[in-house]
């Protein structure tokens, strides 16, 4: 039994926002998965998370009937912490912006160019120029 009565509407509030962070995280776990790997094992290392969490997926459904009958509270929590550890080393992660991608397993993150990056305002201003004197001309 419960000791705090929480309203129906604030439940299905909750379970629909995390539905929607869940689909969210998901679309980005693609992102970052490609990211992270070179070539050669990028293909098999997205599968393989995908494999992991469809079966993950599959057990959910008995987790929360088996375990929620003895401790009703277990359930959430048992698939929460996994989820919050997961987000914690995020942070761990490398900055993936603005470098090469990498092609196989000995090549590391390369340092950023500066070729890749966008030009800044003085780039800008010369382009500018250059294109009013040959107007001019």
């Amino acid at each position: 039994m419960s000791l705090v009565s929480v309203p129906a509407e604030l439940k299905v509030f909750f379970s629909l926002s995390g539905k929607m962070t869940i689909t969210a995280s998901l679309q980005l776990v693609w992102v970052f998965t490609g990211e992270l790997f070179s070539t050669k094992h990028r293909t098999r290392i997205v599968g393989e998370a995908s494999m992991v969490g469809r079966v993950g997926t599959l057990m959910v459904p008995y987790i929360n009937d088996l375990l929620g009958r003895v401790y009703p509270w277990a359930p959430g929590a048992m698939l929460s912490v996994p989820v919050i550890i997961a987000a914690g080393l995020v942070f761990l992660l490398p900055e993936t912006a603005n470098r090469k991608l990498t092609q196989n397993e000995n090549e590391e993150f390369m340092e950023p160019e500066t070729s890749n990056l966008r030009p800044t305002q003085n780039e800008y201003e010369k382009v500018t120029e250059e294109e009013i004197s040959l107007s001019v001309i």
